[in-house]
This record gives structure tokens, C-alpha cells and sequence, in this order.
């Protein structure tokens, strides 16, 4: 998580955006990208995640939101979204862009589920997700291109002495950038997945 994100994140907007979500019982979980607490709304259990403006843009969470929402319509395996209490999808408090999730069931995963079994059903999950969103309208709202991350941009995270590194990226990004990109091979997904 950037310095910014998590330096705006003070007791006093934690408070404004717990207040905005009516969430009790609450948890902090920690983060990467975003804050992300759990609690109960309603008598509910749910997570709130609080992302930061630097991060994604209120469309671009909306957006995201919108896709959930479609896929759990379409009984995919994926959490359902929440509506704040003022019935959005997300609002801005702060800096920051405030939304809910249905918590999952089950458990973290661990070490000894790092086997077949378990990627079988995650691939079967991931396919899932692919094969749906070949169908899927998206909005106005468009989030990059996976090749077009600030990640994958090794000249500026590759050491220039490290000439050979750089070629090779360089050529695995062009093979990349040349895949077709129509509905048979090519929709929306989870960059972690």
C-alpha cells in the first residue's frame, strides 16, 4: 500500500468510514492495496474495504462492483456486494472509496491444501469467471489493460546493467501484447488470479 494511503487513514476517517458503512464488531485486517475490515451490518458479517483514491478512482471501484454484482447474479464463485446503507454500491469518504462484501465462508487456505485439488478447483473457478465474462456488458468505467501495468514495465524495475533480463522481457511483453484480444479468448478477470 502507498505511504499516502496509509498515513491518510488516521483514527478520526476510520471512524467516518466505518460510520458510512453502520458496520459493528469490526476487525482490521490489514491490506495490501486497501484497508480492509471485518464486522457485522445488520447482523451480517461482512468486509469493508477503504481503498485509497491513489489506487482506483470511485468509477473504477464502481465498475468493479458492478462486474461482482453480475457475476453472483450469474452464480459464480464470488462474494456478494453489499449495498452501504444510503443503498450505493461505494461512496468517497475522504480520500478514500469505501464498499462492502458478503464475507465467505470457508477458511484461509493452508499449507497442506498447496496441492492438486486445490488448483483444480481454483482453475475451474478462474474458468468459470472467463467463460461469463466473454457475456458481459461492462459499463463506461475501463480499468488498463494487464499489459499496460506500471508493473510490467521492467525498464524501470530491472536493473539497466541487467541487459539480458531486459531483452527477454522485452520480448515475452511483445508476444504478450500480440495475443488476440476477442470475446473467444479474451475478457475480464482478476489480475491476482
Amino acid at each position: 500500500m502507498h505511504k499516502a494511503a496509509e498515513q491518510a487513514f488516521t483514527e478520526s476517517v476510520k471512524k467516518k468510514v466505518l460510520n458510512s458503512a453502520g458496520l459493528k464488531d469490526v476487525t482490521d485486517l490489514g491490506g495490501f492495496e486497501s484497508h480492509i475490515l471485518a464486522g457485522t451490518r445488520q447482523g451480517r458479517a461482512v468486509i469493508l474495504r477503504a481503498t485509497h483514491t491513489s489506487h482506483r478512482d470511485l468509477n473504477l471501484v464502481q465498475a468493479e462492483l458492478d462486474w461482482l454484482r453480475w457475476l453472483h447474479e450469474q452464480d459464480a464463485a464470488v462474494c456478494e456486494v453489499v449495498p452501504l446503507p444510503g443503498g450505493e454500491l461505494c461512496v468517497q469518504v475522504n480520500e478514500f472509496i469505501v464498499s462492502m462484501l458478503a464475507k465467505a465462508s470457508g477458511r484461509l487456505i493452508s499449507e497442506q491444501d498447496w496441492a492438486a485439488p486445490l488448483f483444480e478447483r481454483w482453475g475451474q473457478v478462474i474458468g468459470r469467471l472467463h467463460q461469463l465474462s466473454r457475456h458481459y456488458q461492462a459499463g463506461s468505467a475501463r480499468r488498463f489493460c494487464l499489459t499496460e501495468d506500471e508493473n510490467l514495465n521492467f525498464n524501470t524495475r530491472v536493473p539497466a546493467d541487467q541487459e539480458r533480463v531486459q531483452a527477454v522481457a522485452a520480448t515475452e511483453m511483445a508476444w504478450l501484447k500480440g495475443l488476440a484480444k476477442d470475446s473467444s479468448c479474451y475478457s475480464l478477470i482478476h489480475c491476482d488470479a
